[in-house]
């Protein structure tokens, strides 16, 4: 799942820190070049987070990207972890992002955006905590986000704009089992392998634009013209709608005979991060 170049160990110039390892107060822009955090309580922090470009990998034991405005209560409470009711903004423009997070792996408290960019996340493995989590809304409207963790807090985004967006139980998995989304001549299309030794859900979201728009566009425009350019958003849309629908039936179907093993509390992984990582 991380950015090929990087060594287990990180390097010299990685932060390490025991509380927020890059904090704002009211906003936090990152505009291009490489952030590498090793160790810190939360990544990036602030009341609104603006990524337009640039290389973050970063390990925390609580939430990896957080998003909150004002007050914000870090009392750990049955591993829930940290707890706001203040708004924050989370938009990813572009990049690419690596989250490895025992909390919140992507936090906004008030609307979380994704218009570009490729983000991986290595989610949480207590129940407590989620891969993706926002009090408000959640779009995506381009570029790709594959995120792994637990379903006790498992959140989709609430709005997906040109592209397909999937929610998938897998069941639990080991450490170092890939995962993949494939076509109709089983050709993966995307692959995903967690670095962590169980995750329950995945979020895929692919787009449709590298996916399917560009071929698409290039054939029709070459078959019937100008016309056939204005076809290829109307043809593409449905492929993906179709695509959505088709995984999501597999998946279904993939999981009823473990999912009384994924609901069940007893085999839930309900340790907090510092048990985790003992």
């Amino acid at each position: 799942g991380r950015a090929e170049g990087f060594s287990d160990a990180m390097t010299a110039g990685a932060i390490i820190s025991g509380d927020d390892a890059i904090h704002a107060e009211t906003k936090l822009t990152v505009n291009g070049g490489t952030i590498l955090i090793e160790k810190c309580e939360e990544g990036l922090e602030s009341a609104e987070i603006v990524i337009n470009d640039g290389t973050i990998e970063l390990t925390a034991n609580d939430d990896g990207l957080n998003a909150a405005g004002g007050e914000i209560d870090r009392t750990q409470q049955q591993g829930m972890g940290m707890l706001s009711t203040s708004g924050g903004t989370l938009t990813i423009n572009g990049g690419y992002i690596y989250v490895n997070a025992g909390g919140d792996a992507l936090d906004a408290n008030g609307a979380f955006n994704v218009n570009g960019g490729i983000i991986l996340v290595d989610g949480p493995t207590n129940s407590g905590n989620g891969a993706l989590d926002y009090d408000g809304t959640a779009t995506i409207s381009g570029g790709i986000v594959i995120a792994a963790g637990t379903s006790g807090m498992a959140m989709n985004f609430s709005k997906a704009e040109g592209q397909a967006s999937l929610l998938a139980a897998a069941g639990n998995q080991s450490a170092g089992t890939s995962v993949a989304l494939v076509d109709e001549s089983g050709k993966a299309v995307v692959s995903f392998t967690p670095a962590k030794r169980s995750y329950l859900t995945l979020t895929y979201t692919i787009a449709r634009q590298v996916g399917l728009l560009i071929p698409i566009i290039s054939l029709f425009s070459k078959l019937f013209g100008v016309t056939g350019v204005w076809w290829s958003y109307v043809v593409t849309d449905y492929m993906a709608f179709g695509i959505v629908f088709v995984m999501s039936v597999w998946f279904r179907k993939k999981v009823l005979d473990t999912w009384p093993d994924v609901v069940d509390n007893d085999n839930v992984d309900n340790k907090t991060p510092e048990e985790s990582n003992k």
